[in-house]
């Protein structure tokens, strides 16, 4: 056989095949039920429970923020989710404090407690690793970084 003719096989052979593997996906796309969809749910909240208590139990900045970066990995926290998430977990309150329209709010998780001065005449130190995010009117987060770099 020719080259040319080798490779036109393969490419006759290779070319429904693509096209079977896209279809095969699509249709298991279309096959995704409501009970899934309920149950990812359930399970989703499961974690957010979970997350929160081993947060609360956590002793040390390190396992606060293992809790922090295990919600990033399990998709609990991400760019568009919302913010309640973040308060179910840590305990805030920032879907409560909402912006005004136009707005965008700016707020931080501290896995090490704020000390201030003893007698307020200086600044305190701020540092250890935190989550800072930034949230939108309507509840959703916009934009996050889990750091221990601080201004």
């Amino acid at each position: 056989m020719h080259l040319r003719s080798i490779l036109s096989l393969a490419l006759l052979v290779s070319v429904p095949l693509l096209c079977f593997c896209a279809t095969g996906k699509r249709e298991e796309v279309r096959n995704t039920s409501a009970s899934d969809v309920k149950q990812a749910e359930v399970k989703q909240k499961m974690s957010i429970e979970e997350l929160k208590r081993r947060y609360d139990i956590a002793k040390t900045e390190f396992e606060r923020r293992d809790v922090c970066l295990q919600a990033i990995d399990q998709g609990v926290i991400y760019r568009g989710g919302p913010v309640s998430a973040v308060d179910a977990i840590f305990g805030t309150h920032f879907a409560s404090k909402l912006p005004e329209a136009g707005e965008s709010n700016y707020g931080s998780v501290d896995f090490i407690p704020f000390v201030p001065s003893r007698d307020n005449s200086t600044a305190a130190g701020h540092f250890g690793w935190y989550l800072s995010l930034e949230y939108s009117t309507s509840g959703k987060i916009v934009n996050y970084y889990l750091t221990n770099l601080h201004k």
